[in-house]
């Protein structure tokens, strides 16, 4: 890979000031290269996402993202998607339980999973429970919704793991209340230390997952009392009196419109060879994409008309890894499209 000089400059940087939280009135001011890091060997990737439970990109999402973390581990001999991809914590919007898209979710996520070869213990249903219980997940005992306990768990360990030799990059398709909690528990009952935190990287696109105003009333996961649900800046911010370091946080630009999408963007040209692919798990994939646009047109009458591919939450994995803003449909088919993962269920 060619990289800019200014990069290696910029890398020079204390990761503290490198990873800092960028404010939405700062945002037009970013440059390229001025936040972007190259994920190295030793660096982790995580992922947590809504399920289409916060704003309706994700069903989409994921399995493009998926798609493309493969892709680029099999044409890059630095990058191990088995022991680098090591986190997925799914339905992570803790206020809300829509039945449907739950399932839907899980179906795209799984699906996609199995056939790009990931290694399904790793990924989390923070919503599933066997138990009778009115308590969403992260306010009923321990033990009732066992994957949402895993999942913190994960998360928890890799946060103690994180280090100025390895990072971990979490990326936030969804609201920042569950990596809080995870945070809580990092810090508050392990002892995270400020090299932990500053190396924990939660990396987002969009004020519309950052932003807690959108939630109910939260219930603190150390104190139990009631408080505003955690947003980005939160849990970048919270930790410092007790461990001297902010969380890390990296701003990768809207990822939407032009470049993964938006209900107002038709960019389903761009994707026009899934339906004809060789893999049957791009065809898979397109047909998914339909029943998607289809779902939302007929669940919001007020959007008919409105029936763009939006994936944008996938142009964060296009950011972390490639160090380009500007990613696109087309430059993800081109990385995509000849890679068909060896051993999947969709191999032809």
């Amino acid at each position: 890979m060619r990289i800019c000089p200014l990069v290696f400059l910029l890398l020079a940087k204390p990761l503290v000031a490198q990873f800092d939280y960028v404010s939405k009135s700062d945002r037009d001011n970013l440059t390229p290269y001025q936040t972007i890091p190259i994920v190295r060997p030793h660096d982790r990737i995580g992922w947590s996402a809504d399920g289409n439970n916060n704003d309706p990109d994700d069903w989409n999402a994921s399995p493009i993202a998926l798609a493309f973390f493969a892709a680029y581990a099999d044409r890059h001999d630095h990058f191990d998607l088995a022991d680098q991809f090591v986190h997925f914590s799914n339905n992570n919007r803790l206020d809300q339980f829509d039945p449907f898209k739950i399932e839907q979710n899980n179906l795209n996520v799984l699906t996609a999973a199995e056939g790009f070869g990931y290694d399904l213990s790793k990924f989390f249903d923070l919503w599933r429970t066997d138990a009778e219980t009115e308590a969403p997940p992260g306010y009923a005992p321990r033990g009732v919704y066992p994957e949402y306990d895993a999942a913190l768990a994960n998360a928890v360990d890799h946060i103690l793991a994180s280090s100025d030799e390895s990072r971990f990059f979490w990326i936030q398709a969804g609201p920042f209340e569950f990596a809080y909690r995870c945070l809580q528990e990092a810090v508050y009952a392990h002892g995270a230390t400020a090299e932990n935190l500053r190396n924990t990287i939660l990396v987002s696109h969009s004020s519309v997952n950052e932003d807690p105003a959108k939630w109910i009333e939260a219930r603190d996961r150390i104190t139990l009392a009631p408080r505003p649900a955690a947003g980005a800046e939160r849990c970048v911010n919270d930790f410092v009196e007790q461990t001297g370091a902010k969380v890390g946080f990296l701003f990768t630009g809207n990822q939407g419109t032009v470049r993964f999408g938006g209900k107002d963007h038709d960019l389903w040209p761009l994707v026009d060879w899934m339906p004809e692919s060789d893999c049957k798990i791009y065809r898979w994939m397109h047909q998914r994409f339909l029943f998607t646009a289809e779902f939302f047109q007929n669940a919001r009458p007020n959007d008919k008309g409105r029936d763009g591919l939006d994936g944008s939450d996938a142009g964060m994995a296009f950011t972390l890894m490639t160090q380009n803003y500007n990613g696109n449909y087309q430059l993800w088919s081109d990385l995509v499209k000849d890679f068909c993962p060896e051993g999947s269920s969709f191999k032809n």
